[in-house]
């Protein structure tokens, strides 16, 4: 373990030396804005998360939001000259990183899987139009952030960037501190690594001051549904010298602004061009950045002072800035006419609630949805209303609803942990009975992303066992029984208090598998082959060594090992 430690070590820090050695010089001089964070926000220290060794890197981002919104306007990094080298960062955030390519509009908070990064902005000065974006050298003594705010300062376009957000609405506002010719990209067709697009298009009114553009993002979730179309609408409230326009973006230019504050505001909908339109306007009306900052903040602050803490500074730090991450999803993927993309790829209107989706459930049943039910509770029925129409829309509850569409991320059947769990908690207002008859077809149909793996072998012997599915890679056969017992238990205790008896007994005893690979004499949860014999235990290794050496210690264990 130590060697792997070393070699991780190592591979972060030939990238770090690698981009820095590219960073180029700072303006000493300049200042950062000061935070303007709430009581609470202010011990929120946004960058946590974002750096550290691959793979177990938080995953998580500075971009701006609001608790539970739909665009995070922030910063997508890079090696030098744009580089990648390995998985850091899944957010399009890695701290370790030096560059930055731009300011896209969307990304996914805390998750293994890259997706979104939708419409990138670039500053620059001095390029013509057939120029690509420049990656931007910066430096963290010159960048800051708080709930709903992040700025950072590029030396090498003398430009500082600022962003904030409504909940379908990202600000990006511009200040130059050169006289050269201030311009800003606007690619259609960005996306986060590893991830593409299709149908990109962009265009330009000088007269109105407008940018449209579409695109369909392929990610690493929303490819999984044949893409995630999204619509941006923006204005910018500077007069343009010139725009050149070439295939899928575009470059603004507006000639020597020094000084001058250049906004550029943009409404995003997944329905359609003009919602995205309509989102602006409804949300942002003709509020400026520092107005739209400020709302934001006290969005933040509202929700973080949900739960007062006593203690220290650090003690401070370290619990706002956890509950802070918990309220960045799930998305409000509702516009603000009330309509939503359903599972069925066609157009909905969400009544009397908002439409949630990007839950990541098999993670967040544990604990997230939990707390909700104590200081979110809006939140918590806003989620329980859209798993109930996904099902309707696609069939089966989703374990990680992305977008619109099914991701298949991960096992079992999370989101019934979520309802019972709402319903032991109060929330009113839901069809459990609906949910309940959801659930126990989760737990007895197979054969696609949604349901339950191995599912003829798991009834015919009361576990999975390992020499049947030895040949499939990462077949988590011990996780999987743990999952199923856990999420059975609680279809058992829905049932019962639905009163519905025959229910509670069946997924009752169901639930009681877990005991078929329990080894009482290692005292760990052991795989286990059809002969009932345990199979080899090697309970040091985890899976996440698998990952990087391509070895198959933990096969039987999800992101863990049987310690």
């Amino acid at each position: 373990m130590l060697l792997l430690r070393k070699i991780i070590s190592l591979f972060v820090g030939i990238e770090i030396l690698f981009t820095s050695a590219f960073a180029g010089g700072y303006n000493s001089a300049y200042e950062m804005p000061e935070s303007k964070a709430g009581s609470c926000g202010g011990y929120v220290d946004v960058f946590t998360g974002t750096g550290g060794i691959p793979w177990t890197c938080g995953m998580l981002s500075p971009a701006a939001t609001v608790p539970f919104g739909c665009v995070r306007p922030g910063p997508d990094t890079s090696a030098a000259n744009g580089l990648y080298l390995f998985k850091t960062n899944t957010s399009g955030y890695y701290y370790e990183h030096r560059h930055i390519l731009g300011f896209s509009y969307g990304r996914l908070s805390g998750t293994g899987i890259r997706d979104y990064g939708m419409f990138r902005v670039t500053p620059d000065i001095n390029k013509s139009g057939a120029d690509s974006p420049s990656v931007h050298a910066f430096s963290h003594e010159r960048e800051t952030g708080y709930p709903g705010y992040y700025a950072v300062y590029l030396p090498g376009a003398t430009v500082l960037a600022e962003m904030t957000a409504t909940s379908h609405t990202g600000y990006q506002r511009y200040t130059f501190l050169s006289g050269k010719d201030a311009s800003i990209y606007i690619d259609a067709a960005s996306c986060l690594s590893s991830g593409t697009t299709e149908n990109a298009e962009i265009s330009v009114d000088r007269d109105s001051k407008t940018v449209t553009a579409s695109v369909t993002v392929k990610g690493g979730f929303s490819d999984r549904f044949g893409g995630l179309p999204v619509y941006y609408y923006a204005e910018f409230d500077r007069d343009l010298t010139s725009s050149d326009t070439s295939g899928s973006a575009v470059r603004l230019h507006f000639g020597d602004i020094r000084n001058k504050p250049l906004t550029l505001r943009a409404g995003i909908s997944f329905v359609s061009a003009e919602n995205a339109k309509e989102n602006l306007y409804a949300e942002a009306e003709s509020k400026d950045f520092d107005t739209v900052r400020n709302d934001a903040v006290n969005l933040w602050e509202d929700r973080l002072s949900s739960i007062k803490v006593n203690g220290g500074d650090s003690v401070k730090r370290n619990f706002y800035t956890s509950l802070y991450h918990t309220m960045i999803m799930p998305t409000d993927f509702t516009d603000s006419d009330g309509s939503y993309k359903g599972f069925d790829k066609e157009t909905h209107t969400a009544d009397g609630f908002i439409y949630r989706t990007d839950m990541s459930l098999w993670d967040t049943a544990r604990n997230a949805h939990a707390l909700y039910t104590l200081i979110a509770g809006d939140v918590q029925n806003d989620c329980l209303q859209s798993l109930l129409l996904m099902a309707d829309q696609g069939g089966v509850l989703p374990r990680w609803p992305m977008g619109e569409g099914y991701t298949g991320s991960m096992f079992g059947n999370p989101a019934n942990l979520v309802f019972t769990e709402s319903y032991l908690k109060g929330i009113e207002n839901i069809d459990y009975g609906k949910a309940l008859d959801y659930m126990v077809k989760s737990a007895k149909t197979s054969g696609n992303r949604e349901d339950r793996e191995f599912l003829e072998l798991y009834n015919e012997y009361g576990y999975i066992p390992e020499d049947k599915v030895a040949d499939e890679s990462r077949n988590y056969s011990v996780s999987r029984v743990l999952e199923y017992c856990w999420e059975d238990a609680a279809t058992s205790v829905l049932a019962g208090k639905l009163g519905n008896s025959e229910i509670e007994n069946e997924f009752g005893k169901m639930s009681q598998r877990w005991k078929n690979i329990w080894d009482p004499s290692a005292k760990y949860f052991r795989a286990k082959n059809s002969d009932g014999s345990f199979a080899a235990l090697t309970p040091h290794i985890t899976a996440f060594y698998d990952d990087i050496f391509g070895t198959s210690f933990s096969d039987p264990y999800c992101e863990g090992s049987a310690r």
